[in-house]
C-alpha cells in the first residue's frame, strides 16, 4: 500500500492507494434514502411436466401425468408509505393486482385401478380466472444500518378449478412465492444492499413441490407435487424514482471573476512552465428552475477533453517552446485553501472528489498559453446515477462538455475576440486582412487563429488586428530617430508595424510563426534593423541568396542594414566618444523594400567622375572618354576647369516620381534628360520622403511646375504608385507580381 500525505493550513488528509485503485469512501447507503419511490417489473414463472403413479387413500393404484405453466409481468411503482418518514430506513407500499399481468395453466389426468379390480378415469385443472377480485399489495423495506432491503410479495393470482371439463363455481387463488428460508421464510425476500449505484435487481427460487405446499400451485395437480422437478422463479428489478436534479455548472476567471462570456486564455510570458490564468468552475445540484437540489452528490468529476498542445506561449515565445498540455489540473491548485473542495487529481487531465455528501464541488483548471482550447466535462454521481453537467446560462441545458473558451464548435478562436473585430464567421484559417490593399494580396501571413493567439512584444502581450497587415521589426539600432523613422514607415505604409521586439521574440532567421500548430498557413516572417559596422555610403536590405535582385516580402530578406552617416561624436555626459550616428532617414526606405516595394526606377548612372581635357583645342568635360557640355539647370554652361566626381540621375531613373515618397532618392547632384551629351548640375532636391506615392506621376521639381521643366520626370512605367505594391505575406514571396515590376535599363 502506497501512502500520499496532503496538507493544507490546519490540516492533513490521508488518501491511500493499492495499485491504481484509489481507497475513496464507498458509495453511501444513505443514497437509497432520497428515492420517493422505486419503479420496474416483477416477473414469475414456473414450468413441469411428468408422470407417475401412486396409490390413492382407498387403496387405489393410479398412473397420472401432469403439465403446469405459470408466468407473470408485473410493472409496479412502489412510492413511500407516507411522507413524514426519517432516519435510516424508509418503508414503500403499493396496490397491485398480478392477475391480469398473469397467465397459469394446470392439468392432470390419472387412470386409477381399485384393490377389486375397478377401473377408473379423472382429469383435474386449473385455469387464470379474473372474475372475482385478487387485491394484493407490494412493500419495500429500506434498511440503511442493516444494509439490507426486504420485498414483501403480499400477491395473488386468481384461477378456476375445473373437474373432469366441468368448472368449479366457488373461485381459488395462488399466492405469488413463498421463501423458504428457515426463521425468515415467508412471502418476501431479504438482500444486501448494492455496494454503488441505485438499481435493486436479484431473484428468488424455490422448489415446486415447496412452493405448492405454501399455495403457490392450484389443487389441480396435487397428487403430482411430491414428483415435480422443477422450480418457481421469480425477479424484481427497481430503479430509484428520485426528485428531478440537474448539475449547472459555472465558470469564472479565478482570479478576478471574469465571467465565462468574456475570458481569454492566457499564458506567462515570465514564468512560461507557469499557468498564466486559471478558470474556476463551481458545479451545484440544481432543480429544474435553478433553485438547490436537496439531493446530494456521493461523488463528482472533472474531466479535461480535447485539449490543445500548442507549442510554446504565443505565436513567437519561447523561441524554443515545446509542446505540453495547455490546461491542466493541478493537485496544489484542488485544494483548501485555494478551493473549498478536496480533489484528488488523478492526471493533468482527470480528478475527482475524495469526501461524499456533496451539494456543489468548486475547482481550478490551469491556462499556459494565449490560444489555449479544451472541453471541460462536470459530473456528478447522484442517487447511484452520473448526471453530467450543463453550464450555467445554457438556456437549452446542453448536457455535454463545455468549450473552453466559449467558442463555436468548429473554432478553437474565443467567440468573444471574434466579436470584437466583427469576424465570427471566419474560419480558423483565414487570412483575408486587407488593410492596407496594396498589391491586392490579402493577408499578412498570419492565419486568423494566429493573430487571436497573438505575440510576446517587449514581454507585453499582444492579440493583433485580423483586419490590418501586421509587419513586424526587430530594431537591433534603438534610439529615437530610429522609432521616429519607424513610425514614419507606419504611417506612410498603413501597416501595423510593431518595432518593440526584444532578443527571444524573433527567430535568428526572422520567422515569427516560431510556434505555429493550429490553423498554420506558412513561416512568416519579421525583419531585423540592423546598423552596418562601417560607412559604405549605402544602407541596403539584405536579401536572401536566392532573392537577390529580387525585392518581395520579408520573407526574402536576411536583415536591414543601416549604413553609418557621420563622424563619432563626443558626449559630454558620457565623457567621451559615442557612436557615430546612422544614415536614419534611409530607415523608412529599406524598410520598404522589405514590403515588396521598388524604387521608382532602376537605371541612373549613380556616381560618375567627369574629367577635365582638350576636346578639339578647348577644355571640355570627359564622362567616359566622351565629351560632353555641362550645364546649371537653367541651361547656362559651366566652364571646365577641374575634375568633378557627381551622383548622376536621369530620366524615370531612382529620382524620377513623387518627390515627397519615401522611395524617391534625393541624393543626384547632377542629371541628364535624354542620351544626348548634355549634363546637368543639380540643385537642392527637396525630398520630404513622408509618404508612399499612389501614382507615378512626377511631383515638385520632376513635375511640371519645376520652371526649368520636370528635372527627373514621372517615375518609370513599371515603377512608383508604391503604396500599390505592398506586400507582408510571405505566402506570395515568390509572386510574379512582385517580378514584373523588374526591367531592363536602356
Amino acid at each position: 500500500m502506497n501512502v500520499r500525505l496532503l496538507s493544507s493550513p490546519g490540516l492533513l488528509l490521508l488518501i491511500c492507494s493499492l495499485d491504481a485503485v484509489l481507497c475513496l469512501a464507498a458509495e453511501d447507503p444513505a443514497r437509497f434514502l432520497s428515492a420517493s419511490a422505486w419503479q420496474g417489473a416483477l416477473t414469475r414463472s414456473a414450468s413441469d411436466a411428468g408422470s407417475g403413479q401412486y396409490t390413492n387413500g382407498s387403496g387405489s393404484v393410479c398412473d397420472q401425468r401432469w403439465t403446469l405453466n405459470h408466468s407473470s409481468a408485473l410493472n409496479v411503482t412502489i412510492p413511500l408509505d407516507g411522507t413524514s418518514q426519517s432516519g435510516p430506513s424508509r418503508i414503500y407500499l403499493t396496490d397491485a393486482d398480478a392477475t391480469p399481468f398473469s397467465t397459469l395453466d394446470e392439468s392432470l389426468s390419472e387412470d386409477c385401478v381399485s384393490t377389486d379390480g375397478i377401473r377408473q378415469s379423472a382429469s383435474y385443472g386449473a385455469r387464470l380466472s379474473s372474475d372475482f377480485p385478487t387485491p394484493g399489495d407490494v412493500s419495500m423495506l429500506i434498511d440503511t444500518d442493516a444494509g439490507t432491503y426486504t420485498i414483501g410479495f403480499d400477491l395473488l393470482i386468481g384461477y378456476q378449478m375445473i373437474y373432469n371439463g366441468t368448472p368449479s363455481p366457488l373461485p381459488d387463488v395462488a399466492f405469488w412465492f413463498w421463501n423458504n428460508a428457515g426463521a425468515d421464510s415467508g412471502g418476501h425476500v431479504t438482500r444486501p444492499l448494492p455496494a454503488s449505484g441505485m438499481t435493486i435487481s436479484g431473484a428468488a427460487t424455490n422448489s415446486l413441490t415447496d412452493a405448492a405446499l405454501h399455495g403457490c400451485v392450484s389443487g389441480a395437480t396435487a397428487s403430482a407435487w411430491n414428483d415435480m422437478q422443477g422450480n418457481l422463479v421469480i425477479t424484481w428489478n427497481l430503479t430509484p424514482k428520485t426528485n428531478a436534479v440537474e448539475l449547472q455548472v459555472e465558470i469564472k476567471d479565478a482570479d478576478d471573476g471574469t465571467d465565462y462570456d468574456y475570458w481569454l486564455p492566457a499564458g506567462n510570458l515570465r514564468r512560461p512552465e507557469e499557468p498564466g490564468n486559471s478558470l474556476k468552475f463551481i458545479g451545484r445540484l440544481v432543480k429544474p428552475d435553478g433553485t438547490p437540489s436537496t439531493d446530494i452528490a456521493t461523488s463528482m468529476k472533472c474531466e479535461l477533453l480535447n485539449v490543445s498542445q500548442e507549442p510554446g506561449v504565443c505565436m513567437n515565445f519561447p523561441i524554443n517552446g515545446g509542446a505540453n498540455r495547455d490546461f491542466k489540473l493541478l493537485q496544489q491548485a484542488n485544494f483548501p485553501p485555494k478551493t473549498a473542495t478536496f480533489w484528488l487529481v488523478d492526471s493533468e487531465t482527470s480528478m475527482r472528489t475524495v469526501f461524499p455528501g456533496l451539494t456543489s464541488a468548486e475547482g481550478i483548471v490551469s491556462c499556459y498559453d494565449y490560444g489555449a482550447w479544451a472541453e471541460i466535462k462536470i459530473t456528478a454521481m447522484v442517487n447511484g446515477q452520473e448526471i453530467v453537467g450543463y453550464r450555467k446560462g445554457d438556456l437549452g441545458k446542453e448536457k455535454a462538455p463545455i468549450r473552453l473558451p466559449k467558442r463555436k464548435s468548429d473554432s478553437h478562436v474565443a467567440d468573444l475576440w471574434k466579436d470584437q473585430h466583427q469576424v465570427r464567421d471566419l474560419a480558423d484559417d483565414d487570412d483575408s486582412d486587407n488593410t492596407p490593399v496594396g498589391d491586392e494580396h490579402k493577408g499578412d501571413g498570419f492565419s486568423l487563429y494566429q493573430e487571436y493567439r497573438g505575440f510576446s512584444e517587449k514581454m507585453s502581450h499582444i492579440r493583433t488586428n485580423p483586419d490590418e497587415k501586421d509587419f513586424f521589426v526587430r530594431n537591433k539600432i534603438g534610439g529615437a530617430e530610429t522609432v521616429t523613422e519607424i513610425l514614419k514607415f507606419a504611417r506612410a505604409s498603413g501597416l501595423r508595424v510593431h518595432h518593440r521586439l526584444q532578443s527571444g521574440e524573433i527567430a535568428p532567421d526572422g520567422l515569427m510563426t516560431v510556434n505555429a500548430g493550429w490553423a498554420a498557413l506558412h513561416p512568416q516572417n519579421g525583419i531585423y534593423l540592423r546598423g552596418s559596422t562601417m560607412d559604405t555610403g549605402k544602407s541596403r536590405s539584405v536579401p536572401k541568396d536566392e532573392y537577390e535582385g529580387t525585392i518581395s516580402t520579408p520573407g526574402t530578406r536576411k536583415a536591414v542594414l543601416i549604413d553609418k552617416g557621420g563622424e563619432n561624436v563626443f558626449d559630454s555626459e558620457v565623457g567621451g566618444i559615442v557612436q557615430e550616428k546612422f544614415r536614419f532617414s534611409s530607415i523608412a526606405h529599406e524598410l520598404a523594400h522589405c514590403c515588396s516595394v521598388w524604387h521608382h526606377g532602376g537605371c541612373d548612372p549613380a556616381e560618375t567622375t567627369w574629367i577635365v581635357g582638350l576636346a578639339e583645342g578647348d577644355f571640355a568635360f570627359f564622362e567616359n572618354g566622351a565629351p560632353i557640355t555641362v550645364c546649371n539647370e537653367a541651361g547656362t554652361p559651366v566652364s571646365p576647369s577641374l575634375d568633378m566626381t557627381v551622383w548622376l540621375g536621369g530620366p524615370e531613373g531612382q529620382h524620377s516620381g513623387n518627390t515627397d515618397c519615401l522611395m524617391c532618392y534625393g541624393v543626384a547632384t547632377a542629371f541628364h534628360k535624354n542620351q544626348a551629351a548634355k549634363r546637368y548640375l543639380a540643385g537642392p532636391a527637396p525630398v520630404g520622403k513622408k509618404l508612399l506615392c499612389e501614382s507615378r506621376d512626377g511631383t515638385g521639381i520632376n513635375g511640371p511646375d519645376n520652371p526649368y521643366g520636370p528635372r527627373f520626370g514621372n517615375a518609370h512605367i513599371n515603377r512608383g504608385n508604391c503604396k500599390a505594391q505592398i506586400c507582408v505575406n510571405d505566402a506570395y514571396k515568390d509572386a510574379q507580381k512582385h517580378k514584373d515590376h523588374k526591367y531592363p535599363c536602356p
